[in-house]
């Protein structure tokens, strides 16, 4: 069994049948093989914030409520992720 955290551009091109990607074609199959499927709090709002249709809106909320949300502190991971970005530009090491 696998475990595993989708990007949210996989998510929608998943929900949209204009644009089944191969990346969502794996998913499909995930799903199919009852693999455990992460999202967290920032794919979740990416995908949902973007749905325009009202019944659609609910529809995918509900999907995606059954899957597994990753609980984590949101400060440290926004710091990280600051730092990460910041490092990236300036080219400068981690020190811990």
């Amino acid at each position: 069994m696998k475990h595993v955290l989708v990007d949210t551009s996989v998510w929608i091109d998943f929900f949209n049948e204009k644009t089944m990607s191969p990346a969502s074609g794996i998913l499909q199959k995930l799903i199919e093989n009852n693999d455990v499927i992460y999202i967290c709090p920032t794919i979740y709002q990416e995908i949902l914030q973007g749905i325009r249709d009202d019944k659609t809106f609910e529809d995918i909320k509900n999907i995606l409520q059954d899957f597994n949300m990753l609980k984590f502190n949101i400060m440290e991971v926004t710091n990280t992720a600051i730092e990460i970005y910041r490092n990236r530009i300036t080219g400068l090491e981690r020190t811990n």
